[in-house]
């Protein structure tokens, strides 16, 4: 990208003599055009900074939720306690209302209202069904909050235990599944994405973008909603979900609502605080695409500085 000076999010144009549709049972993606082209003959567009001139990205913000062992003073593994729940919402980027809401659980669930709800007996099937709507609705960006260190690990390494080999493929190449590093916590710069789609993590952008936040737990969801939308979480402690999913279908109802709003609230912080604006500018500047911005920020100096020697004849200062 430094060397052809595309930059993120650039509208790029074919001319029509240019390029060739690759056939179906050739294609290397899950995308609904494929095309083969020599990257000589690709057009550069003029950037653009207005938001409505953007492309409509579909946008998927999930959270999960998980068994809670009995020793309190251990977390929830994905070696031995269930997924059992998973919230999503759909929106197109620029438009504050999801067009698709829906929660997966385990276990019967009492009925929401604005809201799909998909109930499985079995948790591998719960999984595998999340995986089809994920692969179905093709997002082009995938939100969150902490997702990077907890949902997406989770879920993963949940789909290892119960071998289920079919779930990583969550990405738009079709032989490319997300690979998880062999630990027990995740690291948010180890986070594996999904090949073709965005990862923007609610939660690390703002620690990143709003480090001087004061106040005991002003980091967590509940803090941040507060202090940027004047919105709390539903009122319900993590030790109180054993008991909400042993229940009865109300009371799984209950947590499903709970799950719904914990999925909810990262998107309006993305809305208000232009999140994937902000990344996009960073990733512009040097010339890098958005994902790598994720796994790469300590190299960012590097680029600049490739980026610099590039538009000075390959020369930059040893510093």
């Amino acid at each position: 990208m430094i060397d052809s000076e595309i930059k993120a999010f650039t509208w790029l144009k074919l001319p029509s003599d240019k390029y060739d549709i690759v056939p179906q049972e050739r294609r290397v993606s899950t995308c609904q055009l494929e095309v083969s082209i020599d990257v000589d003959d690709l057009l550069i567009c003029d950037p653009v900074d207005n938001k409505e001139k953007m492309a409509p990205l579909r946008v998927l913000s999930f959270d999960i939720e998980c068994n809670i062992p009995d020793k309190r003073d251990r977390f929830s593994s994905p070696k031995s306690d269930s997924v059992i729940q998973i919230a999503n919402m759909v929106t197109t980027y620029g438009q504050a209302v999801p067009f698709i809401r829906n929660v997966f659980t385990l276990g019967s669930c009492s009925a929401i209202s604005g809201t799909q709800v998909l109930s499985f007996e079995d948790e591998k099937d719960l999984l595998m069904a999340w995986h089809k709507f994920f692969v179905e609705v093709d997002p082009d960006v995938v939100i969150g909050y902490n997702i990077t260190q907890f949902d997406i690990p989770y879920l993963l390494c949940r789909s290892r235990t119960l071998k289920l080999p079919e779930f990583p493929f969550l990405g738009r190449i079709k032989a490319s599944p997300q690979r998880m590093p062999v630990r027990d916590k995740t690291l948010f710069l180890e986070c594996p994405g999904y090949e073709g789609r965005l990862i923007l993590d609610v939660y690390h952008h703002i620690r990143e973008r709003f480090p001087d936040l004061q106040g005991e737990g002003i980091y967590k969801l509940n803090g941040v909603s507060m202090h940027f939308l004047g919105q709390r979480k539903e009122d319900i402690d993590y030790l109180q979900i054993p008991a909400l999913q042993n229940g009865n279908a109300d009371s799984r109802r209950d947590l499903a609502v709970y799950c719904l709003k914990d999925v909810y609230l990262p998107l309006l912080l993305f809305e208000k605080l232009k999140c994937l604006e902000t990344e996009v500018k960073d990733t512009k500047e040097v010339h890098v695409p958005f994902n790598v911005m994720r796994v790469w920020r300590p190299c960012i100096e590097i680029a600049k500085q490739c980026l610099h020697a590039i538009q000075y004849q390959y020369v930059t200062a040893d510093k």
